[in-house]
């Protein structure tokens, strides 16, 4: 084939793919597998047992960026958005190739799938911070700025060192233990807890004791009179403290407990509060 022949070849490929770029932009597809795992990560945060994590501040920054990123690593776009890297790479267009066969149409078609499913994930990206972030930080947002601008400026404004971080986590977390549940205001003290665990997690707060969250929330549970606090005890103790549970497994238990086992309100049945605290406050196995 001679130079000009090839070029001319050359030339008319182009052509066809930004043709076949064209169409593909103005045509619905079938789901593909990023576009399943896209849905994935927008059903990850309307599943999350404490919903969306709410942005109002620095002690917020671990579990919301934590939320964020799973749900991009779910759809496979955090590279592109990522605030700590300075000038990520961007979503790359699809390379068509021609069109010869029916085989090859469905190639373009996956191809034009897996592209327009990471742009649809980082929409979902952004809207999820329109909605998390506190209205007066929502000027940041504006559509003249792509969603890696957007997080690199709330990174800048919210996200702490991780010295001050952990300060402000302990201080909170200290707080929490302290307090103790009554039956009116207990679901929402639970995802508290919960919700300080996931915090507390993403800073490796727990890792010269990582069974402490478990020690800490049965002993506000018994100091609450619960009765399922000391059933529980009873059968963590026969067991070295590696294979305890961790807080959201023990937090699971309780639920189960709570629905199936414990009696309704009004019941004559009392808990055994003093007589736990009596025997466990001073065990060492919730210090």
């Amino acid at each position: 084939m001679s130079v000009h022949s090839r070029l001319l070849t050359e030339k008319q490929s182009t052509a066809r793919t930004q043709r076949a770029f064209s169409r593909y932009e103005r045509t619905e597809h079938p789901l593909n597998e990023l576009t399943d795992r896209a849905l994935s990560g927008r059903r990850f945060i309307m599943d999350t047992g404490i919903g969306p994590v709410r942005l109002n501040g620095t002690g917020d920054w671990a579990i919301w960026i934590a939320m964020l990123e799973r749900s991009a690593h779910a759809t496979d776009v955090w590279q592109f958005i990522d605030p700590t890297v300075e000038n990520p790479p961007q979503i790359p267009q699809p390379s068509f190739i021609i069109e010869e066969t029916s085989a090859d149409r469905f190639e373009n078609e996956m191809r034009y799938d897996e592209y327009k499913a990471r742009r649809t994930a980082i929409e979902d990206i952004r809207q999820l911070v329109e909605t998390t972030v506190q209205l007066c930080h929502r000027q940041i947002i504006t559509r003249g700025r792509t969603v890696h601008e957007i997080l690199g400026e709330l990174y800048k404004r919210f996200a702490p060192s991780e010295e001050e971080q952990r300060a402000v986590l302990q201080r909170q977390y200290d707080t929490l233990r302290q307090s103790t549940p009554n039956r009116r205001n207990i679901d929402k003290w639970i995802a508290e807890w919960e919700t300080m665990y996931y915090k507390c997690e993403a800073v490796d707060l727990f890792k010269i004791d990582p069974h402490a969250p478990t020690k800490h929330f049965l002993a506000s549970l018994a100091h609450a009179g619960e009765q399922w606090a000391p059933i529980e005890l009873a059968i963590l103790v026969r067991e070295p403290i590696s294979a305890w549970p961790c807080l959201p497994e023990l937090i699971r238990r309780f639920n189960l407990f709570r629905n199936v086992i414990q009696p309704p309100p009004g019941s004559s049945r009392k808990p055994q509060a003093t007589t736990f605290a009596a025997q466990y406050s001073h065990s060492g196995y919730l210090d």
